[in-house]
């Protein structure tokens, strides 16, 4: 994990941070970042669980659509507190490029809901899913290096195991369902085969 943290560290563009912030500010932001772009999320998630969701081909060990919201809140919350940490630890001059890591899993994170419920791209959710597993993983890493291991892995671990779940699943749903059915596999393609009919 050292020498992933390192490959990440001298590699990655770091993000711009705000000199100066307060203790509670940055503890505000850090939180507020991941929640209210999964509360977007679920904005567009909320409609299509109770619809198209429910039509689709879905394994047995599928959750049920109630838990989402709450699992996503908790890692949400976990993974901010986590970038705060981080954010403390190193100063607002040297914390850029660990969490520029962070950032990048983060958009993953916000371009696989729309990806899968929205447009029903199962193809592109599942790239974007495994994408972000590599990447929680490279932020477990970075973050280690700064946490220690033991903080870094109690903080995302359960992230990763629910992106690892989250990624099975919709890699099975795009496996089981035709591009055609019930607008899956494709907004694009659905509606072209509607035209067609």
């Amino acid at each position: 994990m050292n020498s992933l943290a390192d490959f990440l560290l001298n590699n990655m563009q770091p993000l711009p941070l705000p000199a100066k912030l307060s203790n509670g500010a940055a503890m505000a932001i850090a939180l507020a970042v991941p929640l209210l772009g999964g509360f977007g999320g679920s904005l567009v998630t909320a409609p299509e669980i109770t619809s198209w969701y429910q039509r689709i081909n879905k394994p047995w060990w599928t959750p049920p659509g109630w838990l989402f919201g709450p699992v996503w809140t908790a890692l949400y919350a976990s993974m901010g507190w986590a970038s705060y940490r981080v954010y403390k630890a190193l100063g607002p001059a040297d914390a850029g490029r660990a969490l520029s890591v962070y950032a990048l899993q983060l958009l993953l994170n916000f371009c696989w809901t729309p990806a899968f419920f929205k447009f029903h791209e199962l193809g592109a959710a599942t790239l974007v899913v495994s994408l972000m597993w590599l990447a929680i993983l490279g932020t477990i890493a970075v973050f280690s290096s700064v946490l220690g291991p033991a903080s870094a892995w109690s903080l995302l671990g359960p992230y990763l195991a629910w992106t690892t779940y989250a990624g099975a699943l919709t890699a099975w749903i795009w496996a089981h369902n035709p591009p055609a059915s019930v607008g899956v596999g494709g907004g694009r393609a659905a509606a072209a085969a509607k035209r067609q009919a």
